[in-house]
């Protein structure tokens, strides 16, 4: 008797389950199938680890600017920050921190300094708060090198003749291709979603374009394996040693995250702009070259097609023969404007470009022009 009642329980207990995973079958598809996102937390601490780096890391290259180029520091840091900032274009933040000048302590007890990302990317505006990805084009870079007591007179004679805001990438280091090309310092913000990087358009990707830029540029200690097309050989390579390339992703995680500045208030005419926009995209066709909304086709173009000096497309070095296209955004913040720095403001870049595709633009319609591209960002 106790066997046969227990046969109702049980079949009762088999259609409850079977109901349930026909329930369970039924419901969205998606259910299990969804992605798994990326944390939140763990992306703001892969960014913010950048930040930490481009702004305070000097990926070794305390070693290079120490005791090899012996560089003054502790008369440059004891400097006022006024005096410094005038002579030299190096700036203090409002935490009286030198932007990008860091002190480094050596496993030898000998204290070192270094340069980080932010010595030549990053700027403060009028209450000391850092702008990282804003290039700094008052920092003298070359005045600062010849201090150095190690140089021949050639060598600091070179220095001294690129001015604020320049740097000659393939001068003195590794890259050295024998000719004296200095260019305008680039800005490091608004780069996600750019194809192309360095003016030449020689770098595909933001990694290698940050880890050659450290690594050979900066003298720091990695592993960066320079195209065989070059015909350079990078010294550190092979020693087992990179303080670089492994910290690269997290700076580039960061760099994507910081947006163009956006225009101080006041600083264009919003009427004049709103003309010149039309402008923009219609009679003087800007944006068959500049294409929102990152107002670049993110192509290369020869010298001769934008009537660019060829000095710098044609370094014996990257022999790259070309420029990239760059991105507006932000333009306002960054002059002087072209790789070589010859056109001082935007309305130079217009009358340029005016004289170069007969646009035949009159003086209120480069006017206008020029208020449109001072409100991008």
């Amino acid at each position: 008797m106790e066997k046969s009642r227990s046969f109702p329980v049980i079949g009762v207990l088999v259609v409850v389950v079977v109901l349930i995973a026909a329930v369970w079958l039924l419901l969205p598809s998606n259910r299990a199938k969804k992605p798994i996102e990326p944390s939140p937390p763990a992306t703001e601490n892969v960014q913010a680890s950048g930040q930490d780096i481009f702004r305070y890391d000097t990926y070794g290259d305390e070693y290079y600017f120490t005791d090899t180029l012996k560089l003054p520091f502790t008369t440059l840091l004891a400097t006022p920050a006024a005096t410094r900032e005038k002579t030299l274009g190096v700036l203090t933040d409002n935490e009286g921190k030198v932007v990008g000048i860091q002190e480094v302590m050596g496993d030898d007890g000998k204290k070192r300094w270094g340069i980080s990302c932010a010595f030549c990317h990053s700027t403060v505006n009028e209450k000391g708060e850092r702008l990282d990805g804003v290039p700094n084009t008052k920092l003298n870079i070359g005045a600062i090198l010849a201090l150095s007591p190690t140089i021949n007179s050639v060598t600091r004679k070179t220095f001294l003749s690129w001015g604020p805001g320049k740097i000659d990438v393939t001068f003195n280091n590794e890259a050295d291709d024998g000719v004296d090309n200095p260019a305008v310092i680039e800005a490091a913000f608004g780069t996600k979603g750019i194809k192309y990087f360095n003016w030449n358009g020689t770098f595909d990707n933001a990694e290698k374009r940050s880890h050659f830029t450290m690594d050979i540029i900066g003298h720091g200690n990695g592993e960066f394996k320079p195209p065989e097309k070059w015909g350079i050989v990078n010294q550190d390579l092979g020693d087992g040693i990179d303080l670089i390339g492994p910290k690269m992703p997290a700076v580039i995680a960061y760099i994507e995250t910081i947006e163009p500045p956006a225009p101080n208030p006041g600083s264009f005419d919003s009427a004049k702009a709103v003309l010149g926009e039309q402008l923009f995209k219609g009679k003087a066709n800007c944006t068959r070259c500049h294409t929102p909304p990152l107002f670049t086709n993110n192509q290369k173009v020869t010298p001769e097609e934008v009537g660019m000096n060829p000095l710098h497309a044609n370094s014996p070095v990257f022999k790259d023969g070309t420029y990239k296209v760059p991105q507006l955004r932000g333009v306002w913040a960054i002059a002087p404007y072209f790789h070589d720095g010859s056109a001082k403001t935007l309305l130079d870049v217009v009358n340029h470009y005016n004289t170069q595709f007969k646009l035949n633009l009159d003086t209120n319609e480069k006017n206008n022009l020029v208020e449109y591209l001072k409100s991008l960002h």
